[in-house]
């Protein structure tokens, strides 16, 4: 029974799953499915296996399944975990993509639009949260970042104690009109930041790939970032970014300059209006009571009967 047991736990281990569910090779596009994209573009793929292989080597090619004409691809590894799939697809109306020959679940189908025009404004940030689980055969202890449209990748700029590192990542698109991003210790996964210097703390910068290759900074980040002060994906999943930022971190989103705590002028918390104080009960009473008086008043003088001067 025991062998039993070890058996079906490796099984389990090995055997392909969702990247952000269960244990095996985590791999996703960086594009949701039902997307719109550009006919000529880029889209991210972030797969794990790639940890495998050497610095130009890559995993099991992508397969596209095109709905219409077929189209040129050119493949290349951007980062120790994600490569880009460079596209031109002009006579191409849609296509199915594939992360991997033998993968048959969550393959996101995308079409294409010669109209596609990027988003007039900068990708924002929504919220984040600090998720932390372990089980069996993996944990995790990261940083989740949901900003409010899709992008196709996030080029990642984490400076800790003076040091910064920079690298692409692709986020997690679970609908075509946000993105989440992660850093940190990945389920079943790679390490990007470690999840020490997330807890101290560190300045943490991003810049949006678009699906057209055009690159924007990212809006509505703190000036520090720390898994320590924000809330946990154990607990209350509300998370917005106003309710756990710490005020130089408000300050920073609102006017995108970097301060130190040392020059945020201290904010007044904004107070709500305060209502007219209401009249008490017996004295409004005593004024309706008065009213009903008055307009009996006037209709008995309206329609009381005179008595005659003299009668015949």
């Amino acid at each position: 029974m025991k062998q039993l047991a070890w058996a079906v736990m490796f099984l389990v281990a090995a055997a392909p799953g969702r990247a952000d569910a269960d244990c095996g090779i985590p791999r996703w596009f960086g594009v949701a499915d039902a997307s719109t994209l550009p006919v000529q573009g880029s889209i991210y793929v972030h797969h794990e296996m790639m940890a495998r292989y050497g610095a130009s080597e890559l995993p099991p090619q992508p397969s596209v399944h095109w709905t219409g004409a077929a189209s040129t691809l050119a493949v290349e590894k951007v980062s120790e975990v994600v490569y880009r799939i460079d596209y031109d697809a002009p006579h191409a109306f849609g296509a199915e993509l594939q992360a991997d020959p033998y993968d048959d679940w969550d393959n996101p189908r995308v079409t294409f639009d010669p109209r596609w025009t990027a988003p007039a404004r900068a990708p924002h940030v929504v919220q984040y949260w600090h998720d932390v689980s372990s089980w069996t055969c993996s944990s995790t202890d990261s940083v989740k970042i949901q900003l409010d449209q899709p992008v196709a990748a996030v080029r990642v700029r984490w400076t800790f104690r003076g040091t910064t590192r920079e690298w692409i990542e692709a986020p997690r698109s679970y609908e075509p009109t946000k993105s989440v991003l992660e850093l940190g210790k990945l389920n079943c996964g790679s390490t990007t930041v470690d999840p020490e210097e997330l807890a101290v703390g560190g300045h943490l910068a991003l810049i949006a790939i678009r699906a057209d290759r055009s690159e924007i900074a990212v809006t509505g980040l703190p000036a520090r970032l720390s898994s320590k002060e924000m809330p946990s994906d154990e607990g209350d999943r509300t998370m917005h970014l106003a309710s756990m930022l710490p005020r130089e971190a408000a300050q920073f989103a609102e006017d995108g300059v970097l301060r130190s705590d040392e020059e945020i002028t201290p904010r007044v918390p904004a107070t709500a209006a305060t209502p007219a104080p209401s009249e008490p009960p017996g004295k409004l009473l005593g004024v309706i009571v008065l009213g009903l008086f008055a307009l009996g008043g006037l209709v008995a003088f309206r329609f009381r009967v005179r008595a005659p001067s003299s009668l015949p």
